[in-house]
């Protein structure tokens, strides 16, 4: 390592007297946590191994978290078979969800279920790995996939925890929607249905496998086949939850998805006639439209274009019978 030059010397020797003289002009910080009530963090003693610990609790709640986990952690390995470790672990995990690190928490999570079955503070440790299911998804889905798998893994099997499991599941298909992968986020919900037919949640993902498909249609333009099944989608939900609150929605969006189907079809269209010059070839699009959209506002518009489109082709489309005279070819009378 280059040794430091004399302004770096002078420079970090002012932004030192600086910082002391922050600290000295700053208020204390007060803080409330479960363990220690209301206290000045600062104020706190720090002799013994109890207030040690007691000052740890206060950093965490302060916001300070790697210096609160960092001495609680050293208190533990010291002490690991003391009456206060589990409820510093729960605080240690605390601490790391609140700093960003939720697979790490989760981990320790992991960790005292697998050392404190029998401790009342289990019952805390469910709703924290939810929370740290949700932050890990805010920063790597594919991550928090993984943790809401361990969760589903875990509560599945486990007494009166099955809607516990089910609410993982539809979590982690809301993580994928969130982020536009609607896709993956589409066999959750569908994969929920299946698996979870009981649960408060089904009606809700039977409408996402719809939104999903929707969502492929629109928002990504995948085509006429995608809207008409997010038509298809939407008129099933309808069909299963009649009464259901979003059953008023899904029938304005299925409405929605027929007529984006008409626009798609006039687009298509209108490329053939226009752009291309292939008048012929827009013709089963214009029937198409006339057939199954014949109240969409393309309609009157597809009919004229029809009209026009088979008077100006010389030759016969497929499936057409029209009379046309041939070079040579006399009409034979008929025999007496």
């Amino acid at each position: 390592m280059r040794p430091c030059s004399p302004w770096q010397r002078g420079a970090c020797a002012l932004l030192t007297v600086a910082l002391l003289a922050a600290a000295a002009n700053a208020e204390p910080i007060e803080v409330w946590t479960p363990e220690t009530g209301e206290v000045q963090v600062d104020a706190l003693p720090r002799g013994t191994p109890e207030e040690r610990r007691l000052h740890a609790l206060a950093l965490i709640g302060a916001g300070q978290y790697g210096a609160g986990i960092f001495q609680l952690r050293e208190l533990i390995e010291a002490e690991p078979r003391a009456e206060w470790v589990p409820e510093a672990r729960l605080a240690v995990a605390r601490g790391l969800i609140a700093s960003g690190q939720a697979g790490e928490a989760f981990d320790e999570l992991d960790y005292f279920l697998a050392r404190y079955a029998d401790s009342p503070l289990t019952a805390q440790v469910t709703p924290l790995q939810f929370t740290a299911a949700r932050v890990e998804a805010m920063q790597d889905v594919d991550s928090a996939s993984e943790l809401y798998d361990r969760l589903v893994d875990r509560l599945v099997y486990a007494a009166g925890t099955r809607e516990e499991a089910g609410r993982a599941w539809k979590e982690k298909a809301d993580a994928f929607y969130r982020v536009e992968r609607y896709l993956e986020a589409q066999a959750e919900y569908r994969d929920f249905v299946g698996l979870f037919p009981e649960s408060q949640w089904r009606a809700y993902c039977s409408y996402m496998v719809a939104e999903c498909e929707w969502q492929m249609a629109s928002a990504l333009k995948l085509g006429l086949e995608r809207s008409k099944s997010a038509e298809r989608s939407f008129r099933d939900f309808i069909d299963l939850y009649p009464a259901d609150a979003r059953a008023l929605e899904a029938r304005g969006k299925a409405e929605e998805a027929r007529g984006t189907q008409a626009t798609i079809c006039w687009q298509t269209a209108l490329y053939y006639i226009d752009a291309a010059g292939k008048p012929w070839a827009a013709v089963n699009y214009l029937e198409q439209i006339l057939k199954e959209f014949p109240d969409a506002p393309e309609a009157e518009w597809a009919a004229r274009e029809l009209a026009r489109v088979r008077s100006e082709l010389e030759a016969p489309l497929r499936g057409e019978v029209r009379e046309m005279a041939l070079p040579g070819v006399v009409r034979a009378a008929p025999e007496p």
